[in-house]
């Protein structure tokens, strides 16, 4: 238990290093834009974050669609700067890096880790590789200035941080995955008194099927009501319904995939306007950041 409590104020600590670091000398901005020549940054696009900060099932599994959502993390080489440091989990094709180069790009140092497969989320990638680890514990050794930018921040790039040295940036993974969900967002800005879509958290399929026929059946007469589980991204976790036979067969895999879970909910909202009248789609006003 004291080990535990111990570790846990470390933890916190360093957390607040981080984030003191980060308010008095890391502004991402800049180190992009009029200080390109500053610091070292360290970065990791782990898309799918999201996987780790809920513990509801991820729904219906497209092993395809994963990979392409993977390989995104590829992007990162457009804004990266020559002296950073970016982890793929596969070095890119070396024709693709000249091209990049010609057209004005900087080329940053590569790391991948061994092994490394198109499905497993990166961050899990880079912990199982003792030598990418000690490689990106000697650049935070040498460099006081370097900052480790992941994505998102789960417990998994915290223990990155960790064993590596690195400062990172951003809030501690449990507030991470309080603004990621979409539940919470919704009603904190009903709280402050923003304009939120029509819609409502619903804790059943009895009440998701309620709220269908309340959006449909009443003015304007949705066409069209999103589905969405409270933290899936990347298109994940969303059932749009056009009609009762779309509606139905979304109630019965929401009602297989939270079987057995008494504290499931579900984020309802209206989608477009029926044809003929005028067509909105409706977003949050907020981001928390």
């Amino acid at each position: 238990m004291g080990k535990r409590r111990f570790y846990a104020k470390t933890k916190t600590f360093g957390y607040k290093s981080s984030l003191n670091s980060m308010r008095n000398d890391f502004n991402l901005v800049n180190l992009l834009t009029t200080e390109r020549s500053k610091g070292i940054i360290v970065w990791l696009c782990n898309i799918g974050a999201e996987k780790y900060w809920s513990n509801l099932s991820a729904g219906v599994v497209n092993r395809q669609e994963d990979i392409a959502v993977n390989r995104m993390e590829e992007m990162n080489l457009l804004i990266c700067r020559e002296q950073d440091i970016v982890i793929l989990r596969e070095m890119p094709n070396e024709d693709y890096l000249e091209n990049l180069k010609r057209m004005g790009f900087s080329i940053p140092t590569i790391l991948s880790p061994e092994n490394a497969d198109l499905l497993t989320p990166i961050s899990e990638l880079v912990l199982g590789d003792e030598n990418l680890l000690n490689k990106l514990k000697e650049a935070a050794d040498k460099n006081d200035d370097l900052y480790f930018v992941p994505y998102g921040i789960t417990h998994l790039e915290e223990e990155i941080a960790q064993k590596t040295g690195m400062k990172i940036m951003g809030a501690p993974s449990h507030i991470n995955a309080k603004i990621n969900d979409k539940i919470f967002n919704r009603e904190i800005s009903e709280k402050l008194g923003l304009t939120v879509c029509q819609g409502k958290v619903c804790s059943s399929t009895d009440e998701i099927r309620e709220e269908y026929e309340r959006l449909t059946n009443n003015e304007p007469f949705f066409s069209k009501v999103i589905i969405k589980e409270p933290k899936g991204a990347s298109g994940k976790g969303l059932y749009i319904v056009d009609s009762k036979h779309k509606l139905e067969s979304s109630l019965r895999m929401i009602a297989r995939f939270s079987k057995g879970r008494t504290d499931s909910k579900w984020l309802v909202e209206a989608g477009t306007i029926r044809k003929g009248m005028l067509t909105t789609k409706y977003t949050y006003p907020l981001r928390v950041k």
